[in-house]
């Protein structure tokens, strides 16, 4: 079973400039990727903070570093790393980016070297 550590420091006043829907979709995206790629019994780190008039979501599962033309690729339309139906896959990513764009936001992907995690950070505009 993979764990989740769930951290949140969401403190906004007025109204939220994402669509409710657009905010979940974006969640359950980076979630789903963590999970699938997470192996059992490891940790899945999430961060939901807002900062400067910005939402920042930010989840981290174990990997091993990434390379950059596999950073630009995970966000193509139709990439993806499942030999299972893979026609099934590699449009969530894809959409998130699109979701993200459609907003003025920011996608930052950082690998780091502790605990051997790569970090996916998502920054929307609220």
């Amino acid at each position: 079973m993979t764990k989740i550590k769930f951290n949140k420091n969401v403190k906004t006043s007025g109204k939220v400039k994402i669509n409710a829907m657009d905010f979940v979709q974006i969640f359950r995206i980076l979630l789903d990727n963590a999970i699938e790629a997470t192996p059992e019994h490891e940790f899945i780190d999430i961060t939901l903070d807002s900062q400067n008039g910005t939402i920042l979501f930010s989840i981290a599962n174990p990997s091993p570093p990434l390379d950059a033309s596999f950073q630009k690729k995970i966000f193509e339309k139709g990439f993806t790393t499942k030999s299972l139906h893979p026609e099934q896959h590699g449009f969530g990513l894809y959409i998130l980016q699109q979701k993200v764009t459609s907003y003025n936001g920011k996608i930052t992907l950082q690998n780091t070297t502790k605990y051997h995690k790569s970090y996916f950070m998502i920054c929307v505009e609220i």
